[in-house]
């Protein structure tokens, strides 16, 4: 009778793991590389490329000599985190696109921070379409008011750049709370541009929440689904059984309405903290390209934007009714003979459009500045 030894057991049970670890490493590689190739070509070209390729004919002279660079500029800065807000835009150096440290983006002579006394010192809020995604950064609205500002004053104006991606009024409402609560000089008026960003957010959170979130219930589970969502074989199963965008299945007016109660909330707040600062405030309803008439653009934003066309016509009858006060500036159908003409791509003010609303906006604020004792 042969006795096998314990270690020759050992060698063969590790050698039919070893196998079939092996194989199956094989099998994952054979079935998933094809795959990958495959999600290669069935995903849309990058971001950058997509705009560069449609919306190229709409930029300005000046920003088309070095278009890939701006647009590069433009979307390719990833976010940072700050506290309760959830996200900021990073701070960034480049030749279009500059980003100080606090998050806000320079604009042309811009002041010094943190703000100083003995100037009139102007904060505005907003989301990409204030922040001037696919513009440089003297060609923002806020940087075209500065001037517009300074030259019809002949006082010393600086304004402050907050606008970033995907902000809405909620996060809005709280980086103004934290900049008031953190300055010592007087901030003599907060805008605030909005209305696209809002009804573009029936769920009241940022982009970055569900993140925060998943990362807070547990790191390691995060990471693990991180990973499995990556690979190719899940990625293509999602692509194919994730259904289209179409219109929500739900009642679109009470959606609609409950976002506007919640903008008229949020900027009733802030009113209330502008109040203790002795702020004065300014509330301006944006453009967007399918309002008041819908253009071919919409088809491809129904998707995230879908409550927005019913959401401004709830937002008008509101502001003709005399609900939002004195100090909201209906703005939503300030546009231009032209797509191009307003826009540098399907949302994004062009340097046109962007000084008009600038010259808007100064129009309803000169004489609330004029009476500041400012140098």
């Amino acid at each position: 009778m042969i006795i096998r030894k314990p270690r020759t057991n050992f060698i063969r049970v590790y050698t039919i793991i070893a196998s079939a670890i092996g194989t199956s490493i094989i099998i994952f590689l054979i079935v998933n590389l094809p795959l990958f190739m495959l999600l290669k070509i069935l995903d849309p070209p990058p971001l950058i490329q997509q705009v560069k390729d449609k919306w190229g004919k709409c930029f300005s002279a000046q920003d088309s000599k070095n278009l890939s660079l701006l647009l590069s500029e433009t979307w390719g800065r990833p976010y940072r985190f700050e506290p309760y807000v959830d996200h900021m835009e990073r701070l960034f150096h480049g030749t279009n696109v500059n980003v100080s440290q606090q998050g806000f983006r320079y604009i042309e002579n811009q002041g010094p921070w943190p703000p100083v006394n003995n100037v009139i010192n102007i904060f505005i809020f907003g989301g990409s379409t204030t922040f001037g995604y696919g513009v440089s950064d003297g060609h923002t609205i806020p940087s075209f008011l500065q001037n517009i500002l300074r030259d019809r004053l002949k006082k010393e104006v600086n304004v402050y750049n907050f606008g970033g991606g995907h902000f809405y009024s909620s996060q809005e409402l709280i980086l103004f709370e934290r900049l008031i609560s953190k300055l010592d000089v007087p901030i003599h008026m907060a805008i605030f541009i909005d209305g696209l960003n809002d009804f573009g957010n029936p769920q009241d959170q940022s982009p970055a929440s569900t993140e925060l979130k998943q990362v807070l219930d547990g790191r390691l589970k995060y990471s693990a689904k991180l990973l499995i969502s990556n690979i190719p074989l899940v990625q293509l199963f999602s692509y194919f059984s994730h259904p289209a965008k179409l219109l929500a299945t739900v009642d679109e007016s009470k959606t609609a309405q409950k976002i506007l109660k919640r903008y008229q909330k949020n900027k009733q707040i802030i009113e209330g903290v502008a109040s203790i600062s002795n702020t004065k405030t300014l509330f301006v309803w944006q453009p967007v390209p399918w309002y008041p008439k819908y253009s071919e653009i919409i088809q491809s934003l129904m998707g995230d934007f879908k409550y927005t066309k019913l959401g401004y016509e709830m937002t008008y009858q509101a502001y003709l009714d005399g609900k939002f006060g004195l100090n909201f500036l209906w703005l939503a159908d300030e546009t231009t003979q032209s797509q191009c003409a307003n826009y540098v791509d399907s949302i994004h003010y062009s340097p046109r459009m962007a000084q008009q609303l600038a010259q808007r906006i100064a129009n309803q604020i000169e004489p609330l500045l004029s009476d500041q004792s400012v140098k």
